[in-house]
């Protein structure tokens, strides 16, 4: 299984997914978060999962990583920070890279029913949004 993290910082998140055993990938706008989230989860996960992390320093509202890619995308309070374009933008983007029926585990925060709306008719393809104690498939 392969999870991707948006606004990863120095890898928190990462390192429990890792542990357990996912190929990871996390995306931040700090290298310098993004050079700890590699040193940690190399150095505190070895012998547990010998895959590589593919961490980036960029722009989570234009991932680099190819179509249907992940089983999995994590944001954290990271997207809502963000204009409503940006945020637009991000999320087409998540949709782009999660395999079809893949997990998407917004956190966002104060504008989540405005943004969730918004989730409902971006896309055909149906996709697993989860929130706290509850999975609703959207599409």
């Amino acid at each position: 299984m392969k999870a991707l993290e948006l606004g990863c910082g120095p890898g928190a998140n990462l390192w429990f997914l890792h542990r357990e055993g996912f190929s990871v990938a996390g995306i931040d706008s700090s290298s310098t978060a993004i050079a700890i989230a590699g040193k940690r989860l190399l150095s505190e996960n070895q012998g547990i999962n010998d895959t590589t992390p593919d961490l980036r320093a960029g722009n989570f509202a234009a991932l680099e990583w190819k179509d249907a890619s992940f089983d999995l995308a994590v944001d954290i309070f990271a997207i809502y920070a963000n204009t409503l374009t940006v945020m637009d933008s991000a999320i087409s983007e998540i949709y782009r890279v999660l395999k079809p029926g893949a997990f998407f585990t917004p956190n966002f925060g104060a504008v989540k029913r405005k943004v969730s709306e918004k989730v409902i008719n971006w896309r055909k393809q149906p996709i697993r949004i989860y929130q706290r104690d509850h999975v609703q498939t959207w599409g």
